[in-house]
């Protein structure tokens, strides 16, 4: 990859709170638009057993429909649906950035909402209308989120739903030495999270000697969700961008081009 030009973000100091095995992408974005990533998980995913994701297998190669929830829920369960998920069922996601990693690695379509990644926006497209009586949906997702409501949607609809659980998040231990030294040194210029848990994560990790600091700084989310979560902990800066690691790039971009 050839160097970058001069680019807004030219030695801002950028947290990414994402997993540590999911925070590479954006990072190198980031990177290669002249910022320094610095890496915070909040959160930590721990998948189910063998015999879980097995089972979540076999429940997929029986369904009319399954909806993964999350880039992670295919990640994980993929392996075990390697040339083994029949043509017959229809692959869906909530969001875009799911639905790209699903069709590259099946080579088929796969139905998401284009406007906004979220139950609400998966729930409204019109092949997910009632009436739905005779459909089997299987939604793969991790505990917590907002998935039970799009269960219960669908259900209302007709469908048959089964929702299964095949990771946990958690809350990790991030370095807060790095992020202390980065408050110290030439300070932070935006923190990057992509889940209403992750605030509630940060907040809490970080401690009370933490909070103003958090709240002064620029936010940027993927949904109006995550904004109105982080402004009831009084941080009310926030830029609110597609689910998409450009497009994050592209609105912290815009942001500092504007308020240099």
């Amino acid at each position: 990859m050839s160097a970058a030009p001069a680019q807004p973000l030219a030695g801002r100091r950028i947290v990414v709170t994402r997993p540590a095995g999911q925070a590479g992408a954006l990072m190198a974005r980031l990177a290669y638009a002249g910022a320094v990533p610095i890496g915070l998980p909040v959160m930590d995913i721990v998948p189910a057993d063998t015999a879980v994701l097995r089972q979540a297998a076999e429940a997929v190669r029986a369904t009319d429909r399954v909806i993964f929830v999350s880039p992670t829920a295919i990640d994980l369960l993929w392996p075990y649906l390697i040339d083994r998920l029949p043509a017959r069922v229809a692959l869906t996601t909530v969001g875009t950035a799911s639905a790209r990693r699903l069709s590259q690695r099946c080579g088929r379509p796969v139905l998401h909402p284009s406007e906004r990644s979220d139950a609400e926006a998966l729930a409204a497209l019109p092949e997910l209308a009632a009436p739905l009586a005779g459909q089997h949906m299987v939604l793969i997702k991790g505990s917590g989120g907002r998935s039970q409501w799009l269960a219960n949607v669908l259900a209302e609809r007709g469908a048959t739903v089964q929702t299964l659980d095949i990771y946990q998040r958690q809350p990790a231990q991030p370095d807060w030495h790095s992020f202390d030294a980065a408050v110290a040194g030439p300070g932070l210029a935006a923190l990057a999270l992509t889940s209403t848990e992750a605030v509630d994560w940060l907040f809490m990790l970080a401690g009370e000697s933490r909070r103003a600091t958090l709240q002064s700084l620029l936010y940027v989310v993927p949904h109006p969700r995550i904004a109105d979560r982080l402004a009831q902990c009084g941080a009310p800066h926030c830029l609110i961008t597609a689910a998409d690691n450009d497009a994050t790039v592209a609105a912290l971009c815009e942001w500092f081009e504007t308020h240099p």
